[in-house]
């Protein structure tokens, strides 16, 4: 009765648990799956409830939910598993379905807070058509897929990926950037029929495994080499067809496993060059994949290889198979009876089981772990193997206990005896550092673990220096600090306990002697750690009779001694190169064991006589325990010092028994010798140490380079130890003299000395010469003849040397009368308008142009008969009613219209506005521009300008270069505000401007250039702009007239100027280009060149010669025809800058380069004058800073 009431007890419980724990809609959901499907296992009582948190393959948290669901088909139920029937469930973190047909868009549905899915042996999903759901594991076991298509970027979301089953999918690669960033698959295997692009996935992709069938693609081969996996596993299952062997295809690969029936081979292929391998693995099916019978791969000694099958009739050279890390295993490929080879690797462990190897092994195998089972082998079997036949471990995970190693061969039952007894077993043992040994010997054997420091202390490491023979053990706890010896506990092979010094240069110490019928028994320490491990002996007396040693260990000797020794006798142990020294009485039975002082220091200093226990020092020594050292004479006015045998010597008095007054030695900072030294108080002279000199010590030797053949300075100077610095010897020059000087070293700061040959490299296009004294000529004026010939100068660089010196007009040569390094003078021919002048010296020709001085100046088309011409300079002089440098422009009075100036001084623009038209005038950019016409160098001049002063009618702007040394800029605009005008004279040429003329001025100060022959080019911009406003009543669409543009032809130079006249809705803007400009002081020619660029634009090119110093004076005047109307009807007219005019100025020179630009207009009815602008912008620039 009371067992039945436990059971409805345990009962109840179990159906109150479920029930409650489990939340209703999640019980619920189960149960509908338990009669839907009935799943595997799920089974209840009738009239009870499931137990579902009981059940195998399920697993519930402490609060009764469902954490782990499988679900197994038992057959018998058509209906499709879909997300619906797990709706409710919402808990569970993975999930297992097998055995059932699930709805084809099941794999495709993410559960909440799963994170584990996995549908196994499934029937419905047919194709992957789209991404796969986002899981740390996704595995399905599919029966329908075989064939079907899959994109590369579907995979995208799943981490871990398992899909194989009953077919093999065809892979699409689908591009980079079809996972949109989302990359996080990190392990796949996949049975399919094509390689894809793994590119995409190389940074986050860990390992691969692919399967492959019949229908594999080997096209998709190439797709290998993007596989960037540390981890790749490859299998081809079909053995009907053979596959291309395609591993060297890949070297980002740590660890490669591949499988197959591959192709036989040509020549050996090398996997060498591919330095990441770790692991190589293949598996070979057939007999094809082999060299002419020769392994058909090498790899490297530190990568771990295994190669089973094959056909391989020879086992290779192991040379360039295994380190001392890395294990071999080359089995089930040697299909011919062959001769086992004398071991020459150097790996870790080799199996060579399920071979054909025949004949003995070499004791050069024991130099490696080796497995030779079911082989051939026959013979005796090195005692490096048979001593650990008894052992039921094993070192190395990969090979099976030594002796089921050479199980399967030809060997006897004797041969291969698990209890071969041991004879040879050797270890040496010695300390490395306070926590590390090293182990070697004979038969040591493998296997570290049977090891034991002091009989319980493993090894948390050991690295097999030489396989077998020696090994470096770190310990897992303690330390050798303090300890005078350790013992080892070898487990293997003869469970041995042995004692090792850890200072092996330790003397032997015997503390107890005694003699029992001639056998002599000595007790102490740091003998022999067992019998042969040192050479050991013992001998008596001073004949150093011999007493025959018979066993023996760390702690005791036992010998046989000789009958005629009796009494007191010198007992002397050496042991290998050490020895010490006792007295004993040998009578027999007579124990010795009386304790010496500190065991009378060592066998150099004294012997202890174990019979008294006293020490009996050696000549020399002093003190019961013979430590002192005796100084050997009288210390006559000091002390010995028996601590090192040394007088210790009075204040004053020095030498080695105290007999010399002391002299004293420099000092520095009450410091003998500066401490860097000894002082000889003999003398009274310091004897400095290394690295230092002088008479106290006190100065550091400076070392001097050390340069060719190893020596000091080359060989070729001395060292001046004071600086450090080498002096060399005429014709050598560099730090260490191992060069040769130039003539003059700095190439008179024109180039640099090139030490090796002793040449100069002179400065590219600025000088020339061995030592850089020649340079590259220019020209900066040009001082001609007039039109009747006669004298004529050329200014600028020209140097000291002059060879092969001309000078040509066209061609023809001109008789020079006289040069020097800055001017050349030369007889012209007579001749008109320009010629091409070529100057050539040095190898080096420049040309420039050449302008003949006409007597009288010529004005353009006579003035249009509307003016005087002023022959003296070429300028007209209008009637009334006519304005233009030609007279050619019947001017009117603007009907009223005002014309004003502003001037923006951020940008350093000028806009002179008439009514609705705009003139904008500003500097754009300086170019440097070389020999060829290449622009080297472009600084923009818009947007840079700081105002510098603003006074009257002068406003000065400023801007630095940057990036080119101290290079500055300035532009001044000045205002005319004579009533008469103004006269200026430039270039030997005089010319007027009228009042409320705007003259602009504009330098360039050093500018630094990249060579000599390299110019500059100054872009100033000019634009037209039209303010109409359609909305605008007084708009003069009437006035709107097409742009056109005139200049006139001098190209023949036979004008003092050139012109230009630009025309918009009856207003004209003039520009006067002078023929001439100033260089370095002196008047010279300037050609000018005006071209239209397109239809309603210009440009003027002023092109100067080299120069220092340069001013040009072009100028502009605006004017309003009388064809202006002030008002006028409504037009259409748009607000468009309409004519860029860009006049371009070519400067070379080095120092100061300086330009002055000069525009100038008529002001008819000026309301505005200029001083009131410049008042009001200065005004502004006060307030914006404020």
């Amino acid at each position: 009765m009371k067992l039945i009431f436990l059971i409805l007890i345990s009962l109840l419980f179990i159906y109150l648990t479920e029930s409650q724990t489990l939340e209703p809609g999640e019980y619920n959901c189960l149960s509908a799956i338990a009669e839907k499907y009935n799943p595997t296992g799920w089974l209840k009582q009738e009239g009870s409830n499931y137990t579902f948190c009981t059940y195998s393959g399920i697993s519930c948290d402490v609060n009764g939910r469902v954490e782990k669901l499988q679900i197994s088909g038992s057959g018998g139920k058509t209906n499709k598993f879909s997300q619906s029937d797990l709706s409710c469930a919402t808990y569970f973190k993975q999930l297992d379905i097998k055995y059932l047909d699930i709805d084809p868009g099941l794999i495709f549905y993410k559960f909440g807070s799963c994170n584990i899915v996995s549908y196994s042996a499934t029937n419905g999903p047919q194709q992957i058509n789209q991404p796969l759901p986002s899981y740390e594991e996704f595995t399905l076991f599919s029966l329908n897929l075989n064939n079907s298509i899959i994109k590369t970027s579907y995979l995208c979301n799943v981490k871990n990926l398992k899909i194989y089953g009953s077919g093999y999918v065809n892979f699409i690669s689908d591009g980079v950037n079809s996972c949109n960033g989302n990359n996080n698959l990190n392990q796949i295997l996949i049975w399919a029929n094509n390689y894809p692009d793994y590119s995409y996935f190389k940074d986050n992709l860990k390992s691969i495994t692919m399967s492959f069938g019949l229908g594999f693609e080997k096209d998709s081969i190439n797709n290998f080499s993007k596989i960037y996996a540390p981890t790749v596993e490859i299998n081809h299952w079909i053995t009907q067809e053979t596959t291309p062997f395609y591993a060297s295809e890949n070297f980002n690969i740590k660890s490669l496993s591949m499988k197959g029936s591959f192709e036989k081979q040509s020549s050996i292929i090398d996997l060498r060059p591919n330095v990441n391998y770790e692991k190589v693995n293949i598996y070979v099916y057939g007999f094809q994949f082999n060299v002419d019978g020769k392994l058909p791969i090498i790899v490297g000694n530190n990568v771990e290889f295994m190669f089973t099958n094959g056909n391989i009739t020879s086992l290779p050279s192991l040379k360039t198979f295994g380190d001392s890390s890395h294990r071999v295993m080359i089995n089930s490929t040697i299909s011919v009876s062959t001769v086992l080879p004398i071991y020459d690797g150097t790996g870790l462990s080799y199996d060579l089981s399920l071979n054909r190897f025949t004949g003995t092994i070499d004791p050069s195998w024991c130099n490696t772990e080796v497995n030779f089972r079911l082989n051939s082998l026959s013979g005796s079997i090195p005692s490096c193997f048979s001593c650990y036949f008894n052992s039921t471990s094993t070192s190395d995970g990969y090979l099976p206990d030594m002796y089921n190693r050479f199980a399967g061969n030809q060997f006897t039952t004797q041969q291969l005896n698990k209890f071969i007894a041991c004879t040879t077993f050797r270890p040496l043992v010695k300390v490395l550092n306070k926590t590390a040994i090293s182990v070697q010997g004979i038969d040591i054997g493998f296997d570290t673990s049977n090891w034991l420091v002091n009989g319980s202390i493993g090894f948390q490491k050991t690295i097999p220096i030489r396989v077998g023979s020696e090994y470096h053990c770190s310990l897992s706890s303690g330390s050798f600090v303090g300890v005078d010896y350790f013992s080892v506990l070898f487990i293997l092979p003869n469970n041995n306990l042995y004692t090792f010094a850890t200072n092996p240069k330790k003397e032997p110490n015997p503390n107890f002697v005694v003699l029992e019928s001639s056998r002599l028994k000595i007790k102490g320490t740091f003998f022999s750690s067992y019998i042969n491990y040192i050479n050991q002996n013992v001998t008596l007396g001073s004949t150093l009779s011999t007493c025959i040693i018979k066993s023996g260990d760390f702690f005791s000797i036992e010998c046989s001694a000789p009958e005629s020794i009796s009494g007191k006798t010198t007992v002397a142990i050496g042991t290998g190169s050490l020895r010490r020294r006792v007295i004993a009485n040998l009578q027999d039975g007579l124990v010795n064991n009386k304790t010496c002082p500190n065991d009378c220091t060592s066998d150099t200093n004294g012997v202890c006589d174990l019979t008294t226990g006293n020490c009996l020092c050696e000549l020399g020594f002093v003190y019961s325990d013979c430590s002192g050292i005796d100084c050997g004479f009288y210390c006559n006015n000091g002390f010995c010092d028996f601590l090192n045998g040394y007088c210790s010597c009075n204040t004053g008095y020095t030498g080695i028994n105290c007999n010399i007054s002391m002299i004293g030695c420099p000092s520095t900072d009450s410091e003998e010798c500066s401490s860097n030294g000894i002082c000889d108080y003999t003398t009274g002279s310091c004897s400095c140490n290394l690295g230092y000199q002088g008479m106290d010590c006190s100065i550091k030797v400076l070392t001097c380079p050390i340069g060719l053949n190893m020596q000091i300075c080359s060989g070729f100077g001395f060292c001046n130890n004071m600086t450090g610095l080498c002096v060399c010897e005429m014709g050598r020059a560099s730090s260490d003299c191992s060069g040769f000087e130039c003539i003059p070293n700095d190439c008179y700061s024109r180039g640099r000395c090139d030490f090796t040959v002793g040449n100069c490299t002179c400065f590219d296009k600025q000088w020339l010469g061995e030592n850089c004294s020649i340079p590259y000529q220019y020209i900066s004026s040009i001082s001609p003849s007039t039109t009747d010939g006669g004298l004529a100068i050329i200014y600028g660089l020209f140097g000291e040397v002059h060879d092969g010196l001309s000078v040509k007009l066209d061609g023809i040569d001109c008789n020079i009368t006289n040069y020097s390094s800055d001017e050349i003078s030369f007889i012209a021919p007579p001749g008109t308008s320009k010629k091409s002048l070529s100057l050539s010296q040095n190898g080096i020709t420049i040309y420039e142009e050449y302008r003949y001085e006409n007597k009288l100046q010529l004005c353009p088309t006579n003035c249009s008969r509307n003016g005087i011409c002023n022959s003296s300079n070429g300028e007209c002089n209008c009637n009334n009613g006519y304005s233009g440098f030609d007279c050619s422009i019947h001017s009117g009075n603007g009907n009223g219209n005002p014309t004003n100036t502003t001037i923006d001084p951020s940008t350093g623009s000028t806009v002179i506005t008439n009514k609705d038209i705009n003139f904008n005038i500003f500097f754009k950019s300086i170019s440097e521009i070389d020999y060829n016409g290449k622009i080297v160098k472009e600084y923009p001049l818009q947007n840079n300008w700081e105002i510098n002063s603003n006074s009257n009618q002068r406003y000065q702007l400023v801007q630095s270069i940057q990036d080119n040394g101290t290079c500055t800029i300035t532009s001044i605009i000045e205002e005319i505000t004579n009533s008469n005008g103004k006269e200026f004279i430039f270039a030997d040429t005089t010319f007027t401007l009228e009042k409320g003329s705007i003259k602009f001025t504009i330098s360039i100060n050093n500018y630094t250039y990249e060579n000599n022959l390299n110019t500059l080019q100054l872009k100033l911009v000019s634009l037209i702009g039209d303010n109409n406003d359609d909305d605008n009543e007084n708009s003069s669409n009437c006035n709107k007239n097409q742009t056109e543009i005139e200049t006139n032809d001098n190209q023949e130079g036979k004008l003092n100027f050139n012109y230009i006249k630009i025309s918009k809705d009856n207003r004209i803007l003039v520009g006067r280009f002078i023929n001439k400009l100033v260089s370095n002081g002196r008047s010279t020619f300037l050609s000018t060149t005006i071209t239209n660029d397109t239809q309603s634009s210009v440009i003027v090119s002023l092109n100067l010669p080299h120069c220092k110093d340069c001013l040009i004076d072009p100028d502009f005047s605006l004017v309003i025809t009388s064809d202006f109307k002030s008002n006028c009807g409504d037009d259409d007219s748009k607000n468009n800058w309409v004519i860029p005019t860009a006049v371009v100025i070519s400067v070379a020179g080095t120092a100061i380069i300086a330009g002055a630009l000069l525009f100038y207009y008529r002001k008819k009815f000026v309301d505005g004058k200029l001083q009131k602008q410049l008042k009001q912008l200065k005004m502004n620039k006060q307030k914006t800073k404020n």
